[in-house]
């Protein structure tokens, strides 16, 4: 495979688990997929960054279908935390990003298996 569909095929899969990831409400396991990410297909600190910029876009496009219902629940909870409603819109993003970029370095941080070098054996 190109190097460069490496890298856009791990965006993709990073924006579509973070879309589906946080649309169910589980946004807190994006650290899985960006394990394996990072892992296979993402290792450059650029393309890290970007898929971390790309998880909060994912999140931002959960809320698009069904705006009113999860925008409800963060009003309520931060009404009853009391703390300012679009604080805990803005924790979320953050946390989001650091979920997905500390996954991503954890996963490109592994050293690939390399293959044993052959040796000649002439008999």
């Amino acid at each position: 495979m190109n190097n460069g569909y490496k890298i856009l095929s791990g965006l993709v899969i990073i924006i579509i688990t973070g879309f589906l990831l946080s649309y169910y409400g589980y946004w807190y396991l994006q650290v899985i997929p960006s394990i394996i990410t990072g892992y296979f297909l993402l290792r450059k600190l650029w393309y890290i960054i970007a898929g971390g910029i790309l998880s909060i876009a994912g999140l931002f496009i959960s809320f698009i279908p069904s705006y009113s219902v999860k925008m409800k629940g963060a009003l309520l909870s931060a009404e009853i935390s009391g703390i300012p409603y679009y604080l805990l819109i803005v924790l979320t993003l953050v946390i989001m990003f650091v979920i997905t970029v500390g996954g991503l370095i954890l996963g490109s941080s592994f050293v690939l298996p390399q293959k044993a070098p052959e040796e000649n054996r002439s008999k």
